[in-house]
């Protein structure tokens, strides 16, 4: 971050994360990341109304677990405090896609549905305004880019407070708005590797947030951010239907998109997933459907005698054995 008189300016696009020092370059800008968690628990929130209220989601990974006891309990208990999330489960692949398409998304599981599957969906949509308008101010990194910015003029009776006592990670600028969200902002070390990181990251900046900021002017660059992601890690998490019929993710992923000027910022996120279900958890089969390792051993030698990763590109018929 880079000081002015006017006190508070952001000097590199907040959604890099890459270093103010270094000029910009196709090598070492980051592909910007947003993520709505919210939109990820209202999704099977909806599902749980297929298979009956009140299920108990089970987790196949310490991920899953972590996943489910931060961010899926206590988001259940929060979603009614946000009446702009709206979500729809369906067996139509129709009627998903047609809930998308009525909240400006495209689609991204399209395939028809087998047989007792669950297509579900969830849209974010977050308007707010900052308390007075800013305005238009060109920021220039190091390097002699121009990048298009707004500034917010300091208010003494409704501050935008800046933080400088967050040791090691920068200014933190919180920003009111008209609807009373705040808007957090604060520069990044290094760019989150994924969703769950991010959400780290963000927990750690506001959890950092001193109320005794002062207030002051702040510069920041104008943002029109789109991105979509593979939510990898949430297949295999799975729950059991009033039906007795077992019921478990086998496909989720998530759009979102950020813009953010002089007057204010919208935030969208849809996420989708598909559940499949089946009579039974395991149906007496366990499919391995996934990159796996295989060890042999034998009883009283203590390395394996012989260890392997197979990827999918070894996956073929070897045919004769060969003895």
């Amino acid at each position: 971050m880079t000081k002015s008189p006017k006190c508070g300016i952001l000097t590199r696009p907040t959604q890099g994360g890459f270093d103010a020092e270094r000029p910009l370059s196709k090598e070492n800008i980051v592909s910007s990341l947003a993520t709505s968690p919210l939109t990820t628990v209202a999704a099977l929130k909806a599902v749980d109304l297929m298979l009956g209220e009140n299920r108990v989601w089970k987790p196949t990974n310490e991920v899953q677990n972590l996943w489910l006891q931060y961010t899926y309990g206590p988001g259940m208990r929060d979603l009614s405090r946000v009446p702009e999330i709206e979500a729809n489960a369906t067996d139509s692949i129709e009627n998903h896609i047609a809930f998308l398409r009525k909240h400006g998304w495209q689609a991204q599981i399209t395939d028809p549905l087998t047989d007792g599957a669950i297509a579900t969906a969830a849209v974010l949509d977050v308007l707010v305004e900052w308390l007075k308008a800013g305005t238009n101010t060109p920021i220039i990194i190091p390097g002699g880019q121009h990048f298009a910015g707004f500034e917010l003029k300091n208010d003494p009776f409704e501050p935008t407070a800046i933080n400088e006592h967050l040791q090691m990670v920068g200014h933190h600028i919180m920003l009111s708005t008209k609807s009373g969200d705040i808007v957090h902002i604060m520069e990044a070390e290094r760019p989150p590797v994924d969703v769950l990181n991010l959400l780290n990251l963000v927990d750690v900046m506001i959890k950092g947030a001193q109320q005794s900021a002062r207030s002051c002017t702040v510069v920041i660059p104008k943002v029109d951010l789109a991105c979509k992601q593979s939510l990898d890690w949430l297949p295999g998490l799975h729950t059991t239907g009033d039906n007795g019929m077992y019921a478990v993710i086998a496909q989720a992923m998530q759009q979102a998109t950020l813009k953010m000027n002089e007057t204010g910022a919208r935030a969208r996120a849809a996420d989708e997933m598909m559940v499949s279900r089946s009579m039974s958890p395991h149906d007496n089969k366990l499919i391995i459907d996934k990159p796996f390792l295989l060890a042999i051993t034998r009883n009283g030698v203590t390395a394996p005698i012989f260890a392997a990763y197979v990827d999918y590109d070894s996956w073929k018929d070897p045919g004769s054995l060969g003895r």
